[in-house]
């Protein structure tokens, strides 16, 4: 399956559709993600996807905020739930 973008398209949304064209393995990958992710379609498991990445930097800042906290001794506010 080479996926294009009407694969991507969910009808609810008006926006602008990009055309990606994928080999055969990655195509299949997100054939079996949308199957056990619990995605609606192709478009929605590429949008996560997307979403993850972005927010990848912003999560490892936090990450290193919170180490360089640790290793410093100081408390870090969090939820304890005890």
């Amino acid at each position: 399956m080479t996926a294009v973008a009407s694969d991507f398209d969910d009808g609810a949304m008006s926006l602008p559709m990009n055309k990606l064209t994928l080999p055969p393995d990655l195509c299949e990958d997100v054939d079996r993600r949308v199957l056990l992710g619990g995605f609606v379609n192709a478009g929605d498991d590429m949008r996560q996807l997307i979403r993850s990445d972005a927010r990848a930097p912003q999560d490892g800042r936090l990450r290193d905020s919170l180490a360089s906290h640790r290793s410093g001794g100081d408390s870090v506010p969090g939820n304890d739930s005890r």
